[in-house]
C-alpha cells in the first residue's frame, strides 16, 4: 500500500514576503524552505504519495530531465521526513 506524505501539523508556518518558515517550538528549530521545498510544502497541503507528488513536478517543469528532477524531488522528500517538516501515513481505504 503506498502510503502518503503530509505536512506535519505541529510546525507553526509563518510566510514572510513570499518565504516559508517553519517553527518547531517544541524541537527549538525555525526551517527556512527554499523554492522548491516551498512548493512542496504547499503541493502536500493535501497529503500525496511520493510517485504523485513526482508526477506533479514533472508536470510543472516538463523541460527539466525526468531523470534528474525524480532523483531530487526523492531526495528533498527523504530529507523533509527526516527534519520532521513532513509525515508519513497509510493512505485511508475509500468509504
Amino acid at each position: 500500500m503506498a502510503r502518503l506524505l503530509r505536512q506535519n501539523e505541529w510546525l507553526d508556518v509563518r510566510q514572510l514576503e513570499g518565504q516559508i518558515f517553519l517553527i518547531d517550538e517544541e524541537g527549538g528549530r525555525i526551517h527556512h524552505l527554499n523554492e522548491t521545498a516551498s512548493a512542496l510544502w504547499r503541493l502536500l497541503d493535501t497529503p500525496a504519495t511520493r510517485k504523485e507528488v513526482v508526477a506533479e513536478f514533472r508536470f510543472l517543469f516538463p523541460e527539466e530531465d525526468p531523470v534528474r528532477l525524480k532523483s531530487a524531488i526523492k531526495g528533498l522528500l527523504r530529507d523533509l521526513v527526516e527534519t520532521g517538516i513532513l509525515k508519513k501515513s497509510e493512505r485511508q481505504p475509500p468509504d
